[in-house]
């Protein structure tokens, strides 16, 4: 997520929406390892914050582009929701509304940039043995079925 600054982000005083984008090219999508917090070092599908006056879908190619280098055919929305992380009982260190899409890969070559540490096409059989979410591996087989 790279559109404020990661100071922005935490402890915030109303909550963060942003897109993330399950890429998929074949039997394959596309993951980054995330460089900053939330889930720093993390395999993650790509995304980030939308900026003010910007369509999520339009945040969405302007995050794959930042991030990977890739262009994509945006198809549909399959899933939105909540990220809060509690610091403890009166604070909340992160609140993001996040709205994942559903994407084809069109074309550009895989590299990582902006925040992403590191990024690459990987399988599902791939992704069960790799450090990520829950929610990262329900969301890309939920896009690997549709």
């Amino acid at each position: 997520m790279s559109s404020a600054s990661h100071e922005d982000r935490v402890f915030p005083t109303y909550p963060r929406v942003g897109v993330g984008v399950v890429l998929l090219r074949g039997k394959n999508v596309l993951l980054v390892k995330r460089g900053h917090e939330p889930a720093k070092g993390e395999w993650s599908i790509p995304g980030g914050l939308i900026h003010l006056g910007e369509g999520a879908e339009d945040a969405a190619h302007r995050e794959l582009m930042e991030e990977c280098g890739i262009r994509a055919d945006i198809k549909k929305v399959i899933d939105i929701f909540e990220l809060i992380e509690q610091k403890d009982v009166s604070e909340i260190k992160y609140h993001f509304v996040v709205i994942e899409f559903l994407a084809h890969y069109i074309g550009g070559v895989v590299k990582a940039a902006s925040d992403a540490e590191e990024a690459g096409w990987f399988s599902l059989q791939d992704i069960d043995g790799m450090s990520c979410s829950n929610k990262v591996k329900e969301l890309v087989r939920l896009a690997m079925n549709m």
